[in-house]
């Protein structure tokens, strides 16, 4: 039972509580007074994590959305384009086209997950 007490929480009780830390710091920020705390509590972000680790867990899911949705959208263009002018003989299948489309969604999802859990940036 000792070891049970250490275990880090589910996932989904982590997303909510840190989706939950970030609308109350949000709504803290949105207050016309501002009380200023220990040298701790701001080097912490809304996540609860150091501005450092928010930064590399943040990148770790925004480089990856990055490139879905770049390549989503490349996918797309290139589809759309050789159906248009078609430089070849056999322009390129519709699938790809869908496949575009789906690359761009997960970078999408990737980069709303990284907002709701990391911030947007500051």
């Amino acid at each position: 039972a000792a070891k049970l007490a250490g275990a880090p929480p589910p996932l989904a009780k982590l997303v909510h509580q840190s989706a939950q830390r970030l609308v109350v710091d949000r709504a803290e920020c949105n207050r016309s007074h501002h009380s200023h705390g220990t040298e701790a509590g701001r080097r912490t972000t809304a996540s609860g994590y150091p501005r450092l680790v928010r930064d590399v867990l943040g990148a770790l899911l925004g480089v990856p959305a990055t490139i879905l949705v770049a390549g989503g959208l490349g996918l797309v263009g290139v589809t759309i384009y050789s159906r248009i002018f078609q430089t070849r003989r056999e322009p390129i299948r519709w699938a790809h086209l869908g496949l575009g489309f789906v690359l761009f969604a997960l970078g999408v999802l990737l980069v709303g997950l990284e907002i709701l859990l990391f911030g947007a940036g500051k």
